[in-house]
């Protein structure tokens, strides 16, 4: 009898949920979703006007960070910063010349440019230099030195010849010289 009893009532309460399923007492109100996503439509454009901001700064500065150092590199003289009447040590690298023929390299200096020597003072009064090309490189560099006595941008030019004097290849140094700061 017992077991009869726990039958029916498993029974009844069997029924009732399958019948609660099925009803629309369960479902919800037809325009629920509609409102749900119209709220949260409503707190998005609030807080996205916000974010939206900030994105468009961040965005926005740093196109233009990357605008500036673009310009800066690529509209940036490219002169060596050096001082007045002070030697300066210049190393050109040779890297591309080593497999050519170089015989020798000329070095043409500007108006108000010296070559620099303490122990061949006399190399001052030149305005150009022929050096060896096997005596001169050394460490894949031609190292020579130069001083300013005129102030400006300057333009030094290398040339590098082969055993039958024909230019293999031109190089352009350029220097600004200022005088000094303290």
């Amino acid at each position: 009898m017992e077991n009869n009893n726990n039958e029916n009532i498993e029974n009844m309460v069997k029924a009732v949920f399958e019948e609660e399923r099925n009803s629309d007492a369960i479902l919800p109100p037809p325009y629920m979703k509609t409102r749900i996503l119209a709220r949260f439509r409503e707190k998005k454009q609030k807080t996205g006007g916000v974010l939206m901001l900030w994105k468009q700064i961040a965005l926005s500065g740093a196109a233009l960070a990357i605008v500036i150092v673009f310009g800066l590199r690529f509209f940036a003289d490219d002169f060596i910063r050096a001082n007045l009447n002070t030697p300066l040590a210049v190393k050109v690298e040779i890297g591309e010349l080593k497999k050519a023929n170089v015989a020798y390299a000329e070095i043409v200096l500007p108006d108000g440019v010296v070559f620099y020597s303490k122990k061949f003072p006399e190399l001052n009064k030149e305005s150009s230099l022929v050096l060896d090309w096997e005596v001169a490189v050394r460490n894949g560099h031609l190292p020579f030195i130069i001083e300013g006595i005129g102030e400006g941008n300057k333009v030094i030019v290398l040339k590098f010849y082969d055993l039958s004097n024909r230019l293999i290849a031109e190089k352009t140094l350029k220097v600004s010289f200022d005088k000094k700061r303290s």
